[in-house]
């Protein structure tokens, strides 16, 4: 069975829409862990309106079984959920293993001694 060079473009373009939103979401991943709340809001802006789009075109259209389909929309919702109630229920907002899986950020170079006045020579000298 052949299928029209339309549909070729058609599933290249949802590869495409689902390759761009998966890589936003996962590059996102390491500043949600520490609580960055510009990042919890695009992966999940991004994520939630890909899965949103596979919810109302798929599982209401009855083109998919319950699992594992809706099911992997509940997880998403729940993460999506989840994340925002994790970064505005706590007042601290520092996640408990911050820096076990991420460098600190850099601070730019270090800065050289200040030169010494010569009333603050060192001693013994």
């Amino acid at each position: 069975m052949t299928y029209p060079d339309a549909v070729s473009a058609i599933l290249h373009q949802h590869g495409w829409n689902l390759g761009w939103g998966g890589l936003t979401t996962v590059l996102c991943a390491p500043w949600v862990w520490r609580g960055d709340a510009r990042a919890i809001f695009l992966a999940a802006l991004v994520g939630g309106m890909l899965d949103a789009g596979y919810f109302l075109f798929l599982d209401l259209g009855g083109y998919v079984h319950f699992v594992p389909g809706t099911i992997m929309t509940s997880v998403s919702a729940s993460a999506i959920g989840l994340s925002v109630y994790g970064h505005f229920a706590t007042d601290d907002r520092r996640p408990l293993m911050r820096d076990a899986y991420l460098p600190r950020r850099s601070r730019g170079p270090r800065r050289a001694r200040r030169a010494r006045r010569p009333e603050q020579a060192p001693r013994g000298r």
